[in-house]
């Protein structure tokens, strides 16, 4: 948490993917800067380099959250920066089916997504995490508060997402399911 910016008591919200446009972390930030004046205890990390990281830092210094947002870098422990997270976000503009989603929901981390990509397919709107529009900050603040209010439901949420990955999208479930189509190919040579 302290390697991501958090310290003490902050709650932590973790964005993890490179930093570029189609990501949408300049939506996060948008999303973190209306909801960081009702929670001074919240800590914003956007995990990962690229070419947008330069304007991101400049886009959280001019909105003012320069001392809350923190840009760490590339790291080799992903899914441990997302285990440290209160609620794990990925507001992409364009995406297929992230890792990172997976990894989250995994580790049994809180998610919320925009509906690109297979991202709302895995995540099931309130089953699995909360799913909102590409580039609706408004909306992204509404769903990461909503996480951060009731982490009860949170909390069940995400055990759902950890079911349902080790259920569909593990490398076990990978594997059966491999079986299963050369079991179905060599029955129908």
């Amino acid at each position: 948490r302290t390697a991501l910016g958090a310290h003490g008591n902050q709650r932590l919200i973790v964005a993890l993917g490179r930093t570029s446009p189609e990501k949408g972390q300049d939506v996060l930030l948008d999303a973190f800067a209306r909801i960081a004046p009702e929670a001074p205890d919240l800590h914003l990390a956007l995990v990962g380099d690229g070419a947008d990281r330069q304007r991101l830092e400049e886009r959280a210094a001019a909105l003012g959250l320069a001392d809350r947002v923190s840009l760490p870098g590339w790291r080799t422990d992903g899914p441990a920066c997302l285990a440290a997270a209160q609620v794990a976000v990925l507001p992409s503009r364009t995406e297929g089916l992230p890792i990172a989603l997976l990894e989250a929901l995994a580790v049994g981390v809180p998610v919320v997504v925009t509906d690109v990509g297979a991202m709302a397919e895995v995540v099931e709107h309130g089953r699995a995490g909360l799913v909102v529009a590409p580039g609706d900050a408004a909306a992204l603040a509404r769903a990461i508060t909503r996480v951060l209010a009731d982490p009860a439901a949170a909390k069940e949420r995400a055990a759902h997402g950890r079911h349902r990955v080790a259920e569909h999208y593990s490398t076990r479930a990978q594997a059966k399911r491999l079986a299963e189509i050369y079991r179905t190919c060599a029955a129908g040579a």
